[in-house]
């Protein structure tokens, strides 16, 4: 059964043809993140982001999609990984990697204390993405732990979202 969450004034997800969205994972402003599967054989998980475009201007969609040409162009480790994106009148779609390990921000309150080699070993992590996107001219402008993935519970590998 999915859980989207909210109360009352909860709106189901919108829909895509290849996609099922099973969890809504966070909300901001202008876009709500849900888990989802590929439908098919394969069944991969994604995270899909959906900003709803009605709430944006013109210059905002613009620039958006030049964002969109530039992470599809980037290829690291320790950045979230857009795997492809779709649109309609309403929203566009980013469809990217998963991470099962939520954010750095829950992490460190569920463990209320972090080891000190988990906190190097992610300082590293982050180090190596932070030199891999200033080579590439990007600036994040909204690096917080809640904009950190960790892609597993368990060992997990910090990524930039």
């Amino acid at each position: 059964m999915a859980n989207f969450g909210g109360g009352r004034n909860s709106l189901p997800p919108p829909c895509l043809e290849h996609f099922v969205m099973t969890e809504k994972l966070g909300q901001g402003t202008y876009a709500t993140v849900y888990k989802a599967y590929r439908k098919g054989e394969a069944r991969e998980v994604v995270a899909i982001k959906c900003i709803y475009l009605k709430k944006l201007g013109k210059s905002a969609i613009e620039n958006l999609f030049t964002e969109i040409k530039l992470l599809k162009e980037i290829n690291h480790d320790h950045v979230v990984q857009l795997k492809d994106f779709e649109w309609n009148k309403d929203y566009l779609f980013l469809i990217m990697e998963y991470c099962s390990g939520g954010d750095l921000s829950r992490f460190i309150q569920t463990r209320r204390c972090l080891p000190e080699n988990i906190a190097k070993k992610f300082l590293q992590q982050l180090a190596l993405a932070l030199k891999f996107l200033h080579s590439k001219d990007i600036a994040h402008m909204d690096l917080k732990p809640q904009n950190l993935l960790l892609s597993s519970k368990e060992n997990p590998t910090l990524k930039i979202a």
